[in-house]
């Protein structure tokens, strides 16, 4: 590709990017896509027939342009054989996409990015979004139960009245600006005990220098609090520490 072609499809336009999937080029693309993973394929088969882009500064590797594509009303899950299909959208660039009203239990998401997406009122159940930035898209009023989030970018990404019983998730998983009262009953409490904390710690040290202090050395002895190895070396260090000390002055 040419630095002149790198240049125009970096810089397609929202609505350039989603008409391009409705003509006939895109159907087929599109087609071959689901028939990929119909014959239980992977996302690296659509090399074959779909370019790559890069969007960052970052030494990851570009990723398949699927900017603006609709799944919206699709169901992974064929009645008519009684079998759940995976579909695998790792490694792809989805910005813009649209999943309205699907079902893709099951799918690979991982290490891709989905921002400004809609996946309101779909059946997400046990995907993965591992190394996936979804910041600002939409998963209202989704089913997302047993979902991995572990280093998740999901800033600013709309849950309401989502269910996320058990997902998956870790210290790296990136949930600024998220509304924990917007949240499913049924989701799960340890997430919402970590995301409550998390918020907690983020406006404690940015208060006043003081706590920003405080927040460092908690964080350094104990990852606030979080941590029995920590615990347990920093206070091996203290009686370590305080032992040669005593032995020091006994030796005056």
């Amino acid at each position: 590709m040419t630095n002149e072609e790198k240049i125009f499809f970096s810089s397609l336009s929202e609505s350039e990017l989603i008409s391009r999937w409705q003509t006939d080029e895109g159907h087929k693309i599109k087609n071959k896509i689901i028939a990929i993973n119909l014959k239980y394929g992977n996302s690296k088969e659509y090399s074959e027939f779909i370019g790559t882009i890069k969007n960052d500064l970052s030494k990851r590797k570009p990723k398949f342009d699927l900017r603006g594509i609709s799944f919206e009303n699709y169901k992974n899950a064929q009645e008519s054989q009684n079998e759940i299909f995976s579909f695998d959208f790792s490694n792809c660039c989805m910005t813009y996409s649209n999943f309205h009203y699907s079902t893709f239990i099951l799918s690979d998401f991982s290490n891709s990015d989905i921002l400004y997406s809609d996946f309101s009122d779909s059946i997400l159940d046990e995907c993965d979004f591992s190394h996936t930035n979804i910041t600002l898209s939409n998963f209202s009023n989704s089913s997302l139960e047993i979902a991995n989030f572990k280093n998740c970018w999901m800033t600013d990404a709309n849950f309401s009245d989502s269910n996320l019983g058990y997902i998956k998730f870790n210290d790296k998983t990136q949930f600024q600006n998220l509304n924990i009262t917007c949240f499913e009953g049924t989701t799960s409490p340890l997430f919402i005990k970590h995301l409550k904390r998390t918020h907690y710690l983020n406006h404690f040290k940015t208060q006043s220098t003081k706590n920003l202090i405080v927040y460092y050395f908690w964080w350094m002895v104990s990852d606030c609090g979080q941590s029995l190895t920590r615990w347990f070396l920093s206070s091996a260090f203290v009686i370590f520490f305080l032992d040669f000390c005593l032995v020091a002055l006994k030796q005056l």
